[in-house]
């Protein structure tokens, strides 16, 4: 669903909605006597049906305003919500020992038992605003700021703000260069900060419930995994200098960016001591720190009427 409205020349709100779903269903069987029969119990066949699930909802409401400043500068603004659901159900039943041969049916078989029973749900809510500010179409900074809410963290640590800001400067208008090989020229910097929150049901202990149990009796068995209750927000970092370039009136263009990347407050699962009670512990570790160069030339040695052969190499260290 889309809908669009103008409220004057200079503001503009949209809104955007979708659902996205999908069902797998997918069915293993071992006939009688067959070579993947395990013996046992299975001697006599089994058949295991297996569905799973999801469904994504996203909403999306943008307010844009684009007043008339003057002739030299311009203004861009977007306020927006954004909101995103993410749920999905596993089931898994299995039958074990065909009552009557070639019926292949769950019911139709000895013994029966749910072995997976899984319920995931994630919502993140966000508030975002982005605003560019150009001059003669020629300068531009960027600045843009988002926060989020999640279910996945602990309720202290649930909501978190990242912003970014950027610029460029397209030198050849800016100074008004005319060149038989310098058709067009740009230098760009920027830095910007994402957060990442955790997967769904990593906020506490979970217990999962086993019918077959204990003498026929169901229990829950706490999982061997326990969970930072101070848990937070990953965030990537990056810091990006660039130029763009165009020569002998776009015959060769260039791209040319040096990087830094940093992410810290990494979401791990890490191996405990068993004397513990547990196997793992998911929390937040350590730093990830990628920087380099990324280089891109694209070559036209034929641009006719009809026909144009483009020859593009990527470098990237």
């Amino acid at each position: 669903f889309f809908a669009d409205y103008k409220i004057n020349s200079w503001i503009n709100i949209t809104y955007n909605f979708g659902v996205n779903k999908s069902i797998v269903s997918r069915d293993e069987l071992i006939d009688r006597s067959s070579y993947g029969g395990t013996g046992g119990e299975n001697a006599l066949g089994s058949l295991k049906e297996d569905i799973y699930g999801t469904q994504e909802i996203q909403s999306t409401l943008l307010a844009i305003f684009r007043p008339r400043i003057n002739d030299h500068f311009s203004l861009d603004v977007k306020l927006g919500n954004d909101i995103n659901q993410r749920s999905s159900r596993r089931q898994t039943v299995h039958g074990v020992d065909f009552i009557v041969p070639g019926v292949y049916n769950i019911m139709n078989t000895n013994i029966r038992r749910f072995t997976n029973d899984e319920k995931f749900n994630r919502r993140l809510v966000g508030l975002f605003a982005d605003a560019t500010l150009g001059y003669k179409n020629f300068a531009f900074i960027n600045v843009s700021a988002r926060q989020d809410q999640t279910s996945t963290l602990p309720y202290a640590n649930a909501t978190y703000f990242y912003p970014g800001v950027s610029g460029s400067l397209v030198y050849t208008d800016a100074f008004n260069i005319k060149s038989n090989w310098l058709s067009y020229g740009k230098i760009r910097a920027g830095w910007a900060k994402v957060g990442n929150d955790a997967q769904p049901q990593r906020g506490q202990d979970v217990f999962e419930i086993n019918p077959n149990g204990f003498m026929g009796l169901p229990r829950a068995t706490r999982g061997s995994t326990t969970y930072d209750p101070n848990l937070t927000p990953e965030f990537t970092s990056e810091i990006e200098l660039g130029t763009d370039f165009s020569l002998f009136r776009n015959r060769i263009a260039g791209e040319l960016t040096w990087y830094d990347k940093r992410s810290t407050n990494l979401i791990y699962a890490i191996t405990v001591p068993t004397t513990s009670g547990y196997g793992r512990f998911y929390t937040n570790i350590g730093e990830i720190r990628n920087t380099g160069w990324e280089a891109a030339l694209t070559f036209k040695p034929v641009v006719k009427k009809d026909l144009t052969w483009l020859v593009r190499g990527v470098f990237t260290r």
